[in-house]
């Protein structure tokens, strides 16, 4: 763990001030930053910008950053809490205090505390120790909290709901944690316990608030898909200066050229030919389409410029549906 992210009295203080409560959009501030002060020391800290909540999120590690952009590539997704802390005390649902949720009835939260108590789990929850108000030379103990991946706030028919999604390299993880490089038996053990507290605990806390946990590891994503979004990633936000009528006009044609099987690259080169557009504003239109869905292209296939785009055959959406139901 980053030096500035042990747990101390003074790191408390910070997770609460960026997360007591947490915000929306641009104004959220995850508990963990994606930099080398503040990732885990094993970790690979990661910024991706996504333009619908106009801000920076922070991953962890390469597993983490992959799932990221199946989720981001989702529609239907309005708003992420990346690093969001699991309180440890009863707090209001997610969604509260957000528009979209203004007339919903929701549950409250019981807190990490309370569940890890009532699963018999409460003597490995973390604390930490800090001076007691009765003087100096007594201390209290306080619960510190746990972490989570990401949060997702999304939207369908029924309204707006959340999944939270809770992220290893591989399924043993969640059960074992750091147990497998620690050489003693006693503490594999109690790592081990430790792990399986708390994603139990953290499955309880939300699904008490009617949100669902999904458990993801490497194996469950292509990579060549996740190579293909993340190309497409580093360009949704990039501005150009095409009009409505210009965009439909290159979309129509690349379309065309999508049934026909004539690459992207003859395409930019005519409609910069024919127009006087620049190659990096077609290229965005391009990118930019395949990520907004408008251009539907086998995206489980290896993207290049100069080769025919496949047609969809397999909807990403459709493949990974269950990482984004709603119960």
């Amino acid at each position: 763990m980053g030096k500035s992210t042990r747990p101390s009295a003074g790191r408390l203080r910070e997770i609460l001030r960026r997360q007591d409560p947490p915000g929306f959009g641009p104004q959220y501030q995850p508990a963990i930053r994606a930099s080398r002060e503040e990732a885990p020391s094993r970790s690979r800290p990661a910024w991706v910008w996504w333009q619908r909540a106009g801000r920076y999120l922070s991953t962890l590690s390469s597993v983490e950053r992959s799932i990221l952009m199946v989720c981001l590539y989702n529609d239907q997704l309005w708003d992420i809490h990346d690093q969001r802390m699991l309180p440890v005390l009863p707090q209001s649902h997610p969604l509260s205090g957000h528009p979209k949720a203004q007339s919903l009835i929701l549950p409250h939260m019981r807190g990490t505390v309370e569940i890890a108590e009532s699963l018999g789990v409460l003597p490995l929850h973390p604390t930490i120790r800090v001076p007691a108000q009765n003087g100096p030379r007594h201390v209290d103990t306080v619960p510190f909290p746990w972490i989570g991946d990401f949060l997702l706030f999304l939207e369908d028919a029924q309204g707006p709901y959340c999944v939270n999604i809770t992220v290893k390299g591989h399924a043993g993880e969640f059960e074992e944690s750091d147990a497998g490089a620690m050489k003693d038996s006693a503490q594999r053990r109690q790592a081990k316990e430790k792990a399986f507290a708390r994603h139990a605990v953290e499955e309880v806390l939300y699904a008490d608030a009617g949100i669902r946990t999904m458990r993801l590891t490497q194996a469950d994503f292509d990579p060549t898909l996740i190579a293909n979004l993340t190309h497409l990633c580093l360009w949704h936000h990039r501005k150009t200066t095409f009009s409505a009528a210009q965009q439909q006009t290159i979309l129509d044609n690349f379309r065309a050229a999508l049934g026909q099987g004539i690459p992207p690259l003859d395409v930019i080169g005519l409609l910069a030919a024919r127009f006087h557009w620049t190659v990096y504003a077609l290229k965005t239109a391009l990118f930019q389409a395949i990520w907004r869905r408008d251009l539907r292209v086998d995206l489980f296939s290896p993207i290049f410029l100069d080769r025919p785009l496949l047609p969809e055959t397999r909807d990403v959406l459709a493949v990974y549906g269950a990482w984004f139901r709603r119960n």
